[in-house]
């Protein structure tokens, strides 16, 4: 019996850890202030003053990152001399306008 509670501890313990740190996969899309797509833009993916992750953007103007739906992020991109940026819970595509 005292087997059993153990299982059924380290089982509940192991369900709580994984949604916890479950995460969907986001796309950022980014556009200059034309509203064409960005290519090859630098996005920096802020979780307070913490970067979690950046990258480029690809041949369409996409950035794809695994994120939490629970954290209020600050999402920056920039290129060919413009900056952007968006911040908020993610919650679906994810768009940001550039500007000089």
């Amino acid at each position: 019996m005292k087997g059993k509670c153990i299982l059924l501890v380290i089982i509940a313990l192991t369900a709580l850890a994984l949604q916890a740190s479950a995460s969907d996969r986001f796309q950022i899309v980014v556009h200059y202030n034309d509203g064409k797509l960005a290519s090859n833009a630098h996005v920096e993916i802020w979780d307070g003053g913490n970067r979690v992750d950046e990258g480029n953007t690809d041949d369409g103007g996409a950035y794809y990152s695994w994120l939490e739906r629970s954290i209020n992020y600050r999402i920056t991109a920039n290129g060919n001399g413009q900056f952007g940026e968006w911040q908020g819970f993610p919650g679906g595509e994810i768009h940001i306008y550039m500007h000089y």
